[in-house]
């Protein structure tokens, strides 16, 4: 009977640990509030690049560039979104449209879309790091 208690209780012991690893694990690695990230950014014809720090819930929240409030971000799952809005000397919006997905701890990447505002569109991908 107490050879049964004792591998009752370390087969306890050894699902609670695993299941504890797993699950900090899993919030660590889509956390992307955790740190700023380098957004490199390539279309057909140039590459450019900014650091965003992502503030708030690991599901959503907002998007800063040099403490400037640029737009929002939802995460589910290892699949991200995110919308930032840039200016240029002129005061013209530039909406930037991403999709993509949170690949590891350290990296995330996918497609964009830039609406300028002469109304055409620009595509490529992006790649982001911490």
């Amino acid at each position: 009977m107490k050879h049964n208690v004792w591998k009752l209780f370390l087969i306890f012991i050894m699902v609670g640990l695993t299941a504890t690893i797993g699950c900090k694990k899993g919030e660590k690695e889509f956390d992307i509030t955790d740190g700023s990230w380098g957004v490199t950014l390539k279309t057909a014809n140039a590459t450019s690049g900014w650091v965003y720090q992502f503030v708030g819930s690991k599901e959503s929240g907002t998007i800063y560039y040099n403490n400037v409030n640029l737009g929002t971000y939802t995460v589910s799952g290892d699949t991200v979104n995110f919308t930032t809005n840039h200016s240029d000397e002129e005061d013209n919006i530039y909406v930037y449209v991403y999709n993509g997905v949170v690949n590891d701890y350290y990296s995330m990447s996918g497609t964009f879309v830039i609406k300028p505002p002469s109304g055409g569109i620009v595509t490529g991908t992006w790649y982001a790091a911490r």
